[in-house]
């Protein structure tokens, strides 16, 4: 049997063993590594480690082992380093830098609400 390591993410208690942990460790520092240069990195870590939370409790409860299959299961799900991009992740809103080429514009008859609803719809 596998020494098992208990480990907290997303504010869950897991036990993992020792191969998986290892895993995982490599997997969430390479994360780190990669979205360093960006503002909000480490937000952006804590909901990927959320979502890691999220996806072994879908799998097992908290009191069953994490293994290295549910880890290699997990990656698959949120994807490698390597597949995360700098250019979208730092990106913004999907904007390109030419805009949309179109504005919303208020109507200021036919307004209701006070306006606010003015010309929507």
């Amino acid at each position: 049997m596998d020494k098992t390591i208990n480990i907290n993410l997303g504010g869950v208690l897991f036990h993992i063993d020792k191969e998986a942990y290892t895993i995982l460790r490599d997997y969430l520092l390479a994360l780190s590594n990669k979205l360093r240069n960006i503002p909000g990195w480490n937000e952006t870590i804590e909901d990927i480690e959320l979502r890691i939370a999220e996806i072994f409790l879908s799998k097992k409860s908290a009191t069953d082992i994490i293994n290295r299959k549910d880890v290699e299961d997990m990656i698959l799900i949120i994807g490698k380093p390597e597949d995360f991009s700098q250019e979208e992740d730092a990106g913004d809103g999907g904007r390109s830098g030419s805009g949309y080429g179109t504005r919303m514009m208020r109507q200021k008859h036919g307004s209701i609400i006070g306006g606010v609803c003015s010309g929507i719809g």
